[in-house]
């Protein structure tokens, strides 16, 4: 029997940076295509946008495959990305040119997650301590919707006010929040190497 496994770490030596031109300008490692393309749609669109992750973690994944794309102010984790999300619909293939990171740009716009539908997500922000608290705060908000979902019973929205008031609250903390968060994780996997 054949066994295959692979491992993805992001360690500083394993990042490769990369310029608008798709030439490797920093680290040793091949640029993968379809990471670059969508990069570089959303770099170029989004010049605030300092830091883009693209992931597919199970739970914002499988709320993106459904058909009547669902994700509401359920929990106040949701509250955080409050008139902060978007949807591109228009899953085509594998992001292998740069028209398609152009395209997948577009549908973000001024937001700061994308449901990239059939397909992942993408988060953009400010530092990469912001834009992994937003990555795993989504995945967790989606979580929540997803268990609740999985009852078959009918989901109770938080209240406009509410989560008015809640998403103002996060603002305020965000930077903070982000930046603490990220550097507990980073203390944690120091430990585990």
């Amino acid at each position: 029997m054949t066994v295959l496994c692979f491992e993805i770490q992001a360690k500083p030596d394993l990042l490769v940076g990369v310029n608008f031109k798709g030439e490797v300008v920093e680290g040793q490692e091949e640029v993968e295509a379809s990471a670059w393309t969508i990069h570089l749609g959303i770099h170029k669109a989004r010049p605030d946008a300092l830091c883009v992750f693209h992931l597919h973690p199970p739970y914002v994944t499988a709320l993106g495959i459904l058909k009547d794309l669902p994700f509401d102010m359920y929990h106040q984790n949701s509250c955080y990305f409050y008139n902060e999300f978007a949807y591109d619909k228009d899953f085509s293939g594998l992001s292998l040119d740069t028209d398609e990171g152009e395209r997948i740009a577009k549908h973000i716009g001024n937001k700061r997650v994308l449901f990239m539908c059939n397909h992942g997500v993408a988060v953009v922000g400010k530092t990469v301590a912001e834009t992994f608290n937003d990555t795993y705060y989504i995945e967790r908000a989606c979580m929540y919707q997803t268990l609740a979902m999985s009852t078959s019973r009918e989901l109770q929205r938080l209240p406009e006010h509410v989560i008015k008031i809640t998403k103002d609250q996060y603002d305020s903390v965000r930077s903070y929040y982000g930046k603490a968060f990220f550097e507990s994780v980073k203390r944690i996997l120091s430990k585990k190497e």
